[in-house]
């Protein structure tokens, strides 16, 4: 009789692998890390790497994919009941991975794969459009209750909120860059920008 796979080892093993991949592509960017080089950063070995994965290609692929399952979960589980904090941990979660010191070479080597691997925007695309409804959503209810500017389209307003905290993710691999001040930074940034307030008029 054929053993059965394990779920939760086949799910493992897969983040094990991913999680090596984004040490590997952040330290050698993804044309310059080698499989052996994601071997030696998951404690892998090539051909527990290639039972899970085709390819270098795949493996990129999931790695997004993970991301993108579970961004997108935890933004859907944000609740709402208070616009102003559900628009602060929406911004939180999108955010919260400029406190890893992969996140600033990771991003580099992302952006060179958006310009020759359509996939690799798809999946990044997909957790912009669950944030930007949400955003969205969000800004028209807090102008609804008179603690948002109203003169902003809240879709145009999400996409400006968007656009400021993913610069962050281009600056975040520089010398000196300090995660927490750049976010409390950027919390009064949006909050003016939108004119938020704690009560409405």
């Amino acid at each position: 009789m054929a053993r059965r796979a394990d779920p939760a080892l086949h799910a493992r093993r897969r983040e094990q692998i991913v999680a090596g991949a984004a040490h590997a592509f952040a330290e050698k960017g993804y044309d310059g890390a080698t499989v052996k080089d994601i071997c030696r950063a998951s404690g892998l070995g090539s051909g527990t790497i290639f039972h899970y994965f085709a390819d270098k290609r795949a493996i990129l692929h999931g790695m997004l994919e993970i991301d993108r399952d579970q961004t997108i979960a935890d933004l859907r589980a944000i609740e709402d009941d208070d616009a102003l904090a559900a628009f602060w941990r929406v911004i939180d979660r999108v955010t919260e991975d400029l406190r890893d010191p992969f996140a600033g070479p990771l991003a580099v080597a992302l952006l060179g794969q958006l310009l020759v691997d359509p996939v690799v925007g798809q999946l990044l695309g997909a957790i912009d459009t669950v944030a930007h409804t949400l955003l969205s959503d969000l800004i028209a209810r807090l102008q609804a209750e008179g603690r948002a500017d109203p003169g902003w389209a809240p879709a145009h307003a999400a996409t400006w909120m968007q656009s400021i905290s993913d610069s962050l993710y281009l600056r975040c691999g520089d010398d000196g860059f300090d995660a927490d001040a750049e976010l409390d930074r950027l919390r009064i940034v949006l909050a003016r920008a939108l004119a938020l307030s704690d009560t409405g008029t």
